[in-house]
């Protein structure tokens, strides 16, 4: 309730943090009358980012050798075959 406006027409808005405004174009006040807006907000876009740093692996370009490590344990349990 907002009391003692003038007479004319308004234009009433509502907002909130994750809805789209609200807004009501020409609402008209006359004296002793009670204007009535009922605003519906609805949800919004949900934005969120992520940024994510990180260095890249370093990679062997002078030789083509292809190279893996193996742990002691993969060589004392080699899977079975069959």
């Amino acid at each position: 309730m907002v009391p003692s406006l003038p007479i004319g027409a308004y234009s009433v808005s509502a907002s909130k943090r994750g809805f789209q405004t609200y807004v009501e174009s020409g609402v008209i006040l006359h004296p002793a009358t009670v204007a009535t807006v009922n605003p519906v907000l609805r949800v919004g876009q949900v934005e969120a980012s992520v940024e994510v740093n990180a260095a890249a692996a370093q990679v062997q370009t002078s030789t083509s050798e292809v190279s893996a490590e193996v742990s002691s344990q993969q060589v004392e349990t080699p899977p079975l075959n069959g």
